[in-house]
């Protein structure tokens, strides 16, 4: 049984070992992402979960006549909880890059929505860490990785694999590397989905946000300064940020390989890659969320936040004190991650409700709600009076 990365899920097939050369055969094309998956007697059965569900025990039954499994049977419901509460959909998304690489993402959005007629709404892009991953279609509920949060408070996230993911194929994988294309050629491709989008009449182009932890940070920040103006908000996470401090103190191999040289043999190329050093041509309003403990030096994305401010782009930053890679547990502090991720997802709410235009934006006293959930029992409303009642 063999699993083969595709978009955002993973494929099957069955290979027989006695006969090698022969073509192995499809036993799943389904969306759904497996996980922890046997397969016997043309029956799979596994953990099978989406960007809109924690996940339950699921099978299919693979038959020649009908071909590979792609709807598939539930047989547990451990997480109707959770997967009621976010009320989700997605819908998959094709389109072609300009490189003619065809890919599929996912636009997620509130389920109790209708997308015929298709509105213009505000949209949120959503890169995970790597390069060299495969963002999938699986339940993220983090701040890093929010697009199974963010469409419960009615703003659509799109998650799509760019150049340099193992999602499509080795030259997709490579491409990020092929004739400077780092730092230019994934953005591109990601652009292009959102502009697929924005054509189908889902997205309002006056209103796309960008976020991501890691090199999803990175993929933020060059986002806004690649494309200045394109993106109207973006919150960048726990980023990589300078390409010759990486080459220094970092990953050196894996980067000389992506940009094709090093920072003296050509060091322009290390600067247009860095938008740490291009943070002049940015006019998006930037959230800014890194930790003080983060093996990636938080001093450099002060230097960003400074440079934003001293321009007059709306930037603001929470600097984690003691949070590492990312807003997860500070060692010995009790339930500090938790704590931190609640505080940092309100914030991230928050400026993309300010920046994105028509974005969902509560009453006063909703939002006091939302910011005293965590901490307190369920508010519940009053009876009605009776009649006669004096009030």
């Amino acid at each position: 049984l063999i699993a083969s990365p595709t978009n955002t899920t993973r494929h099957y097939f069955i290979a027989d070992l006695a006969t090698p050369n022969a073509e192995p055969t499809k036993v799943y094309a389904g969306n759904a992402y497996p996980s922890g998956v046997v397969y016997n007697g043309g029956t799979l059965v596994g953990t099978f979960l989406d960007i809109t569900d924690p996940g339950e025990l699921r099978y299919g039954v693979w038959d020649e006549a009908k071909g590979p499994v792609t709807t598939l049977n539930t047989v547990t419901d451990l997480n109707a909880g959770p997967r009621d509460a976010a009320g989700l959909a997605y819908e998959v998304v094709a389109y072609t890059t300009s490189a003619g690489v065809s890919v599929e993402g996912l636009y997620v959005y509130p389920k109790n929505w209708t997308l015929t007629p298709p509105t213009a709404r505000p949209m949120i892009v959503w890169q995970a860490g790597g390069p060299g991953g495969q963002m999938t279609n699986t339940w993220g509920t983090s701040v890093e990785s929010p697009y199974s949060m963010l469409p419960s408070y009615g703003i659509p996230v799109f998650v799509v694999n760019g150049s340099g993911r193992t999602s499509n194929g080795a030259a997709f994988y490579s491409a990020m590397a092929d004739d400077r294309n780092y730092g230019q050629r994934d953005i591109r491709d990601v652009k292009e989905g959102v502009d697929a989008l924005i054509a189908k009449g889902y997205v309002d182009p006056k209103a796309v946000g960008v976020t991501g932890c890691s090199y999803g940070g990175y993929f933020t920040l060059q986002s806004i300064a690649e494309l200045p103006g394109y993106y109207a908000a973006a919150n960048a996470q726990c980023s990589l940020n300078d390409m010759m401090y990486e080459f220094n103190f970092g990953w050196s191999p894996f980067l000389a390989y992506l940009i094709g040289n090093s920072p003296t043999g050509d060091p322009q190329e290390f600067v247009r890659d860095s938008p740490t050093y291009n943070m002049g041509k940015v006019t998006t309003p930037l959230l800014l969320f890194h930790g003080t403990y983060d093996f990636l030096f938080f001093e450099t994305i002060t230097n960003i936040h400074d440079q934003l401010t001293l321009r007059g782009v709306p930037a603001r930053y929470f600097r984690g004190i003691g949070y590492g890679h990312g807003i997860g547990n500070i060692q010995g502090v009790p339930n500090s991650g938790a704590k931190g991720q609640r505080a940092a997802f309100q914030l991230q709410l928050e400026w993309f409700r300010q920046y994105l235009p028509g974005a969902a934006s509560p009453s006063l006293f909703r939002s006091i709600q939302d910011r005293l959930r965590p901490m307190l029992p369920p508010i519940i409303g009053r009876p009605a009076p009776s009649t006669g009642e004096v009030r």
